[in-house]
């Protein structure tokens, strides 16, 4: 509804969204599934990846950091199963393409 004239303040209370990752992996049990890491910086990234990869047994993580928001290029990290990292930094639309030719 409308908010009344003369407030000063607004309180606003968020909760976290979901983890659809383990639902997904209930459905489709042996569905290839790749999750997305964002963090505000690269320190603990490829660690924080590999941790989400493991806990939910999910087969690559591609991560990066906010530096590529509102940008042309990114730096990213694909961190597949066995730990394995490759970072590769470029243009967003031959990332997409590097992408798809690792996750195959």
């Amino acid at each position: 509804g409308k908010i009344p004239s003369g407030r000063n303040t607004l309180d606003l209370e968020l909760s976290p969204a979901p983890n659809i990752i383990e639902t997904i992996r209930a459905v489709k049990a042996k569905s290839k599934i790749i999750a997305f890491k964002l963090e505000e910086n690269k320190k603990n990234l490829k660690e924080k990846s590999y941790q989400l990869l493991k806990k939910h047994k999910i087969d690559f993580v591609i991560a990066n950091t906010v530096s590529a928001f509102d940008k042309d290029e990114n730096d990213i990290m694909i961190i597949d199963k066995r730990g394995e990292s490759k970072n590769k930094k470029g243009k967003k639309e031959d990332l997409a393409s590097y992408i798809l030719d690792i996750i195959g």
